[in-house]
């Protein structure tokens, strides 16, 4: 895991061959970082233009809303849908949500941690290190660590081969595409899904029996 970092307009150095390759073809230094060096948790932190560090918290309003699942289509057979509901049946009482809302708030740990960030740039691939040393939630400090740019020739091999799997997933999604629109999909899903459906199970069953019984065996 990881946190994330932006730094608002804040001035960072990098060597003056980076910046002239940056300069030539219109970019800049990234402004979005991430580092293993803090919590680890997924938290979104902000260095302000004066130096302030912020992270980002979600605190309760006391508010509760319906609860919205998510919209996604369901792929599967009448019988696999109908083990769900009587495994996990739906309640009947509709589901509500806290209401979060996002605030800033001030750090006041003082660490010297190390950020990462990259970009591609020209079809290259630059990743680029800093070392933040942050007082009572003050950055003091953000000093260029170590960078990485990637040749022309693997980024040549890097995009084809990006390119190349691109080509193949499409080639899959329009395969699987046409599959769904012949007339015998239907019965199709209705006969295999259940069967290798079920059998899994069984098959899981089975397993689950063998392991559990054996575990108590001490030989003869």
């Amino acid at each position: 895991m990881f946190d994330d970092i932006h730094v608002e307009k804040l001035k960072v150095s990098a060597p003056k061959a980076i910046m002239q390759f940056l300069q030539q073809h219109g970019a800049a230094i990234p402004n979005e970082f991430q580092t293993k060096d803090l919590d680890c948790i997924m938290a979104h932190y902000i260095i302000q233009a004066n130096g302030q560090m912020m992270v980002e918290e979600y605190v309760p309003t006391g508010k509760t809303e319906p609860y919205v699942p998510i919209s996604m289509t369901d792929n599967r057979s009448f019988l696999e849908r109908a083990y769900y509901n009587r495994l996990f049946p739906r309640s009947k009482t509709p589901m509500r949500k806290k209401v979060l809302k996002k605030v800033l708030k001030k750090v006041n740990f003082t660490k010297t941690f190390v950020m990462y960030g990259g970009e591609q740039v020209a079809g290259r691939y630059l990743s680029i290190e800093y070392t933040v040393t942050v007082v009572k939630g003050k950055v003091k400090s953000i000093v260029y660590l170590k960078h990485d740019l990637e040749s022309e020739k693997d980024a040549k091999t890097r995009n084809a081969q990006s390119a190349q799997f691109t080509l193949k997933m499409d080639q899959s999604f329009a395969a699987h595409r046409l599959l769904r629109s012949r007339w015998y999909y239907p019965l199709l899903k209705e006969i295999m899904n259940p069967a290798i459906f079920f059998t899994r199970l069984l098959v899981q069953k089975i397993c689950g029996k063998v392991i559990h019984h054996s575990s108590h065996w001490h030989g003869v």
